[in-house]
């Protein structure tokens, strides 16, 4: 289990099909910022551009009932990722809330 010593992750892009394409289906490693339950909050080592928009900050949760982030240790966890701008990070619920837009997966970085 991913624990609070182990904050990487890997992001891994399923949909939107067009910015998987754009993004060449890479890899983005990511450190975990907060956790709130099963809400992560995780920051790109690398921002990603898209559309005319740059990604930083995404909000995971796991997109699927009995799936736990904290399992992407073991498994690769099916989640939503919400893209969180930099200026919300100080909101009350920036890990709480927030439409889905992208989805895929977490793994453990290695």
């Amino acid at each position: 289990m991913i624990t609070e010593e182990s904050s990487k992750v890997v992001l891994h892009l399923s949909k939107p099909w067009a910015m998987g394409e754009a993004l060449h289906w890479a890899s983005l490693p990511a450190s975990i910022d907060r956790r709130e339950g099963e809400r992560w909050l995780v920051e790109l080592e690398q921002p990603v551009e898209f559309g005319g928009t740059e990604y930083r900050y995404f909000v995971l949760a796991p997109r699927l009932e009995g799936w736990h982030l904290g399992d992407a240790d073991e498994l690769e966890v099916p989640c939503s990722m919400t893209p969180t701008a930099t200026g919300q990070l100080s909101s009350a619920t920036d890990v709480a809330n927030g439409p889905t837009g992208i989805v895929g997966s977490i793994t453990e970085l290695h």
